[in-house]
């Protein structure tokens, strides 16, 4: 593949996990806890600011541990400090962030990455005997949660045996034992399609597992690259410049050389892997529905890597509405350009409610569109039900128009409760979803027949007497925005 320059790219703004937090107290968003405990605290402060699109945490002298060992948390539930690492205008809010993401991604040109003799990741080095997952102050972020996650921000290193090719990949990390980790890479994802293709030749898989990490690192590791892009190449172009990376001492697996935590070993065949319960944890959702026994790729741990007063890069999920991951629902972004891909017009913004996240699904999505045909809203749910992101986890496809605002749930519900009619609902059934959502039967999740319905809500204006619909009781915008603004309501 032929990996272009960008010799217009901007500088990047930060270079490691430290230098974004610089750059977000900077701009006001940090808030710092000292003497928080890791049972629980941790999580249930990172809740209490995420429900409220609140301040990044960033945790120290946590309860047992040594000053310096920190955890980061509530990265990016602002729409500031999700452009900050989308590399976009600070100013922008809701589907207009979301519109210049989707802008920016189509125009990618990935930079590969410099590999360098070693860098801060290597600071510490913890091998063999010595190597203790309980070393780091790991958050048991939720009350039922199962146990301690050290890696929910996480990049995960696998390389395909057959062809070289290396994925990043965000899965969560439960610590099991001192040495062992669990890396819940369901079937199907790259890292395990990985792991799974090693074990087929009787192999161990070799694993890198960074817990802290330049957030650039995250975006990539969360996002679907695609498979021809080489690994650090798309955060290059997100970045502006190459990445640096450092070969991984045991396996020669590529790592971040600013990262703050990396974990180095491998996944033992079938007939080696230990049997034990991962999970559970709270998922997107907001619920605790998936967890296994056998089933979760466990990680032998032979190295720890870390920097001095190292950071665990925290990014746990919250019950909706509140942001879990970014301010903007990027799987949104998706769906869009499915949309428009297919040659549908109208299409004026895509949301997701219910649940928020780079790939993760939302319950709710919806589209506003300019109603332009008889069954121009019918032909837009059915196509953003049928794509890959839309399929994901969805539960009900919303078309509103274009005076709603979808970012708003009770713009989108009472749109929903005064411009569509119950018996016109359209049900689909046996469509794909996702193995955490929570109202999959026993008998589905035992057999993992991952499939639920769908509902196709047309909440527009009916086209056919649009005209003589009634008129809504609100000022216009213009006269709305006079009368705040000589009265000073802005």
């Amino acid at each position: 593949m032929v990996v272009e320059q960008a010799p217009e790219a901007a500088a990047a703004e930060f270079d490691d996990l430290q230098g974004f937090l610089d750059l977000v107290e900077a701009d006001g968003e940090l808030r710092r806890f000292n003497g928080v405990d890791w049972h629980l605290e941790i999580g249930g402060i990172n809740e209490a600011l995420a429900q409220k699109r609140g301040a990044m945490c960033l945790f120290d002298e946590i309860t047992g541990y040594l000053a310096g060992y920190r955890v980061s948390s509530n990265p990016f539930t602002s729409y500031r400090r999700t452009a900050r690492v989308l590399r976009l205008p600070v100013d922008l809010e809701g589907v207009e962030l979301l519109n210049a993401y989707r802008q920016k991604i189509r125009d990618i040109r990935p930079i590969s990455p410099v590999t360098v003799p070693t860098g801060p990741v290597f600071e510490n080095v913890i091998t063999g005997a010595d190597v203790d997952l309980f070393k780091f102050p790991a958050p048991q972020w939720n009350e039922l949660d199962g146990g301690r996650f050290l890696g929910t921000g996480t990049a995960t290193v696998t390389r395909d045996p057959e062809d070289a090719w290396v994925n990043l990949g965000t899965y969560r990390n439960q610590i099991m034992a001192p040495n062992l980790l669990g890396i819940l890479a369901n079937p199907g994802k790259h890292g395990r399609i990985h792991i799974d293709k090693y074990h087929r030749k009787g192999e161990r898989a070799p694993v890198v597992v960074s817990v802290g990490h330049d957030p650039t690192v995250f975006v990539e590791a969360s996002y679907n690259v695609g498979l021809n892009t080489e690994a650090y190449a798309f955060g290059g172009w997100l970045r502006g410049r190459p990445m640096e990376i450092v070969k991984s001492p045991i396996y020669g697996l590529p790592i971040s050389a600013t990262a703050e935590i990396v974990l180095e070993g491998y996944v033992p065949t079938p007939d080696e892997m230990p049997k034990m319960v991962e999970g559970p944890f709270g998922e997107w959702p907001g619920y605790y529905a998936y967890s296994a026994l056998g089933e979760t790729p466990v990680m032998v741990v032979e190295a720890i890597y870390h920097r001095n007063n190292p950071i665990i890069f925290g990014a746990p999920h919250v019950k909706a509405p509140s942001p879990t991951i970014f301010a903007v629902p990027l799987s949104a972004a998706s769906i869009w350009d499915d949309l428009e891909r297919v040659g549908l017009p109208g299409v004026t913004g895509v949301w997701r409610l219910g649940a928020w996240g780079g790939g993760a699904g939302g319950f709710f999505t919806v589209v506003s569109i300019k109603n332009l045909f008889p069954g121009h809203a019918k032909q837009v749910a059915s196509v953003a039900m049928a794509s890959r992101a839309g399929a994901y986890g969805g539960r009900y496809v919303v078309v509103v128009d274009d005076d709603i605002d979808i970012t708003n749930a009770e713009d989108v519900i009472w749109a929903m409760g005064t411009r569509s009619l119950a018996h016109e609902i359209d049900i689909v059934r046996d469509v794909w979803t996702s193995p955490v959502d929570p109202m999959l039967s026993p008998e589905q999740r035992a057999s993992a027949q991952w499939t639920s319905s769908r509902a196709l809500i047309d909440a527009t204006r009916p086209i056919r007497w649009r005209d003589q619909f009634p008129p809504i009781n609100q000022f216009s915008r213009a006269k709305a925005t006079e009368i705040r603004r000589k009265w000073g309501l802005e």
